[in-house]
């Protein structure tokens, strides 16, 4: 069958080249101008950017390499002559062509089903020596009852008897890593190793999986001479830049830190930082508040905290290098992500909102976390340091620093 200039251009318009790759198995995402991904004709990985779509419609692969329209993408994932790559793009292939595309796309769907599976598994056994070496690590870490963690949360005015009741643990010289850097000692050529760029004391907290199962370590570093809230001063070796005092090593998704475990809990205080729940619990304390029943948990991070967004919305202020609205997770959540979990009997679940972060997003993600929490016969608040008012932070207290200065 012949086909005319402009039927062609017609045939090219109905199917745009992003259309076609998801009609053949694949999925591209955004880029600057172009949408990139995986080559339907040579394959890559789930972040490869070797295939680009360009503006003007047409194709490249860096790797094929090669290039060109719809057609040709067709003709050769599919194994089809030009005429027959028309017909299956207009809806028109004939029997023999149906059934060669049914046949390469099922191919090419088994060996994708194939290769996810052999990378999970490759991720899952990575994960799993991981968590080994995880708890070789917190077994041989000194117990943080009657060490420097003590002092810690003493220093910072917080309840020293949390050190006992979340298990912390404490490690002298725990290794603070950035990067990666040339191994000299490995006898592969260009073999690298991760560059450590502090060694110092940390308080080290287990992570517990959603069956209840160690999964992995969250380290805080300390210097017990920087008062008030002794945390040490790492520092990235190139820019000078001040890093974050704390990382966290292994699985976190859907984990969390038990502060206070409570076996069948009536209520529940969960925030993201250790040292905000901390804080809390300790202010309780000293009110006197009655706690039986009411466990405290930590999220790890806002994100397990709440979950992944179902949503982006637009920030209010922040923008791009473009000058777009800088698109922020939204306030109904994913029920399909993984989070930090609350066990069924909890009918008072109190989340800390911290005032740290951006407030536009902080807010967005507790508002996702209580929808996600929230049943029926299930009370569901998140509860603000009272310097934070409505959009942003009036004097700049947050809970660790009200149980600080009284």
């Amino acid at each position: 069958m012949r086909y005319s200039d402009a039927a062609l251009e017609r045939l090219r318009a109905d199917n745009p080249v992003d259309d076609v790759v998801g009609r053949l198995g694949g999925s591209l995402r955004r880029s600057g101008r172009d949408l990139v991904g995986a080559c339907p004709i040579c394959g890559g990985g789930k972040r490869a950017t070797r295939f680009a779509v360009k503006p003007d419609g047409q194709w490249v692969c860096a790797v094929c390499p090669d290039g060109g329209d719809v057609i040709g993408l067709v003709s050769k994932v599919l194994g089809l002559d030009f005429p027959a790559a028309c017909g299956w793009l207009g809806g028109q292939p004939d029997a023999a062509t149906d059934a060669r595309a049914a046949a390469v796309l099922a191919a090419r769907a088994a060996e994708r089903q194939a290769a996810a599976a052999e990378r999970a598994a490759e991720a899952e056994a990575f994960r799993e020596r991981e968590r080994r070496r995880l708890w070789k690590v917190y077994c041989g870490a000194a117990p943080g009852v009657g060490s420097p963690v003590e002092a810690l949360f003493a220093a910072r005015g917080h309840a020293v008897d949390t050190v006992r009741l979340a298990r912390l643990r404490y490690l002298a010289e725990a290794p603070y890593f950035l990067g990666e850097e040339g191994d000299p000692e490995s006898p592969k050529p260009g073999a690298v190793k991760p560059r450590v760029i502090h060694v110092g004391p940390a308080a080290i907290a287990p992570i517990l999986r959603p069956d209840g199962r160690f999964g992995g370590l969250h380290y805080t570093w300390f210097d017990l001479d920087r008062a008030p809230k002794c945390k040490a001063a790492i520092h990235d070796p190139e820019t000078g830049e001040m890093l974050v005092d704390k990382k966290v090593r292994g699985s976190k998704q859907g984990g969390y830190i038990e502060l206070v475990r409570v076996p069948a809990p009536r209520a529940m205080v969960a925030g993201e930082g250790l040292m905000t729940v901390s804080a809390v619990r300790t202010a309780y304390l000293r009110a006197g508040r009655p706690l039986a029943g009411v466990a405290f948990r930590v999220g790890v991070d806002l994100g397990n905290l709440a979950g992944k967004a179902a949503a982006t919305i637009a920030h209010p202020s922040e923008k791009t290098p473009t000058g777009r609205a800088r698109r922020v997770p939204g306030p109904e959540p994913d029920f399909d992500s993984p989070a930090m979990p609350v066990p069924d009997s909890v009918t008072d679940l109190r989340l800390l909102g911290d005032g740290d972060s951006d407030p536009f997003l902080t807010r967005a993600a507790m508002a996702r976390c209580e929808a996600r929490h929230r049943r029926p016969g299930r009370r569901v608040v998140t509860v603000w340091p009272p310097d934070v008012r409505d959009g942003g932070r009036d004097g700049g207290r947050d809970f660790d620093d009200m149980v600080r200065g009284g």
